[in-house]
């Protein structure tokens, strides 16, 4: 929060409880199409409220951009969020749509990050690790790419740990940057 200078956060438990051995196949968030519908419905429950809170200056206008961030299971269900938020802010007057920007989606180790695809007009950076060596600490176990990015985006970790907690990331979190954007008259478009 302090690199992106935004103390204003919401945390949402993407992996529905997390990973379950016996009968996970039976449960929606065992896979990321899965995820990716229970991250947009919460995010439809809750785009007016986010929106409602982002930070403004004194004369009402939105001055707080959106940033997503996620870990493993948690990838899968940001997509979904972020297509939900879309959705809703398309419903406002154009006025107060161009105050607001979806500026970053950082994914930590996305799980089964092959199944989703990042939006194309938001700056999306996916963080994972080098190799599969790390067998019980699961380094393993995230590391394909999403669909949609460029080289540029996929950044391997800088730590010396490859488990697959998000704390073994915390050397990459200063590379982490909003993206440049400018209005087209409908959206906004990543430069």
């Amino acid at each position: 929060m302090n690199q992106l200078h935004d103390g204003n956060s919401r945390y949402y438990d993407g992996s529905d409880g997390g990973y379950h051995p016996l009968f996970d196949g039976m449960r929606s968030s065992s896979k990321g199409e899965g995820r990716e519908q229970n991250g947009y419905e919460s995010g439809k429950k809750d785009a007016a409220s986010i929106i409602a809170n982002l930070a403004r200056d004194p004369n009402n206008n939105i001055v707080e951009s959106i940033k997503i961030v996620t870990h493993s299971m948690g990838g899968a269900y940001g997509k979904g969020f972020v297509r939900a938020l879309k959705e809703y802010i398309k419903t406002l007057p154009i006025e107060k749509q161009k105050q607001i920007l979806i500026s970053l989606v950082a994914d930590f180790d996305p799980f089964q990050a092959g199944d989703i695809t990042a939006d194309p007009n938001i700056k999306t950076l996916q963080f994972k690790h080098k190799n599969n060596a790390n067998i019980f600490g699961m380094g393993w176990l995230a590391n394909e790419d999403e669909k949609g990015l460029g080289t540029d985006n996929v950044k391997t970790n800088t730590g010396t740990s490859t488990d697959h907690s998000i704390f073994t990331f915390f050397n990459d979190i200063s590379s982490l940057q909003e993206g440049s954007y400018k209005w087209d008259g409908k959206q906004w478009v990543l430069q």
